[in-house]
């Protein structure tokens, strides 16, 4: 499957006093998410689902689609896989 641009995401907080702010507190900061760019957003929904054995639905936001595994499925980490 070819990936293209993707962006890392990083806890950054707003408000001192905020629940970000406690766990930002707590854990530290870190890597809170990764975004990749995929040229076949059903191939890569396919290949995740079967690694995964789990199911995820295709979300589009404008003219943006994508699908989100989560943090539990992913190390701890969310990915966001979007159709170029």
């Amino acid at each position: 499957m070819q990936c293209g641009q993707g962006t890392l995401v990083f806890f950054e907080t707003a408000h001192q006093n905020s629940p970000l702010s406690a766990l930002v507190e707590k854990q530290g900061r870190g890597l809170f998410g990764i975004s990749i760019g995929v040229a076949d957003l059903k191939t890569a929904q396919r290949i995740v689902q079967q690694g995964t054995h789990a199911k995820f639905g295709i979300q589009q936001l404008g003219k943006q689609a994508s699908f989100i595994v989560p943090a539990e499925l992913a190390g701890g980490t969310f990915i966001e896989f979007v159709q170029e």
